[in-house]
């Protein structure tokens, strides 16, 4: 039990510490687990005019402006643990959690479409920061996940085929909170 509560006084000691002086706040989700909130990149109001993926790898160019509306998903880990990168689908194709009666446990996957489809459909994301590098954080730190419908501000990355859609993301929105 003096264990138990020496930990408890240690967690809570190092999180005063660490929190201190960021400009972040943290709140916290249902299930306890900290989020942090007031991100300078964390978007308060939803971009106007957001292409779907499908759209923008018709039209993108490199080095273009672009804001870009899609889910967190096309592959079975499509949040980076180390850093902000991530993957969009158009959210005009149906995840497996859309499909009545699908099983998967994994529906942010897209293992019910066609490789051809998820790559026709998919973009690659990378929150930088002025340097123009990935952001060494987690997203889910922030509030996002798997099938979250999210608004994406940024710039495209070179495009080695028309297949390919990176962005360099300054900002994102969480559609629906």
């Amino acid at each position: 039990m003096l264990t138990r509560i020496i930990a408890l006084c240690a967690v809570s000691t190092t999180l005063a510490i660490t929190g201190c002086g960021k400009e972040e706040q943290q709140a916290s989700t249902n299930t306890g687990t900290p989020v942090v909130t007031n991100a300078a990149w964390v978007l308060d109001a939803e971009p106007a005019d957001a292409k779907g993926v499908a759209d923008a790898k018709l039209t993108a160019a490199e080095g273009e402006e672009i804001t870009i509306r899609g889910k967190i998903g096309g592959r079975k880990e499509p949040l980076s643990a180390d850093s902000a990168i991530f993957v969009i689908m158009d959210t005009a194709i149906p995840s497996c959690a859309d499909n009545p009666g699908d099983m998967c446990t994994t529906p942010w996957d897209y293992c019910c479409e066609t490789p051809d489809t998820i790559t026709a459909n998919n973009a690659s994301i990378m929150l930088v920061d002025d340097e123009g590098k990935a952001m060494a954080l987690n997203l889910r730190d922030y509030g996002f996940d798997e099938l979250d419908e999210i608004v994406v501000v940024g710039t495209v990355r070179p495009r080695p085929s028309e297949a390919v859609l990176a962005i360099n993301a300054t900002g994102i929105y969480k559609v629906g909170g």
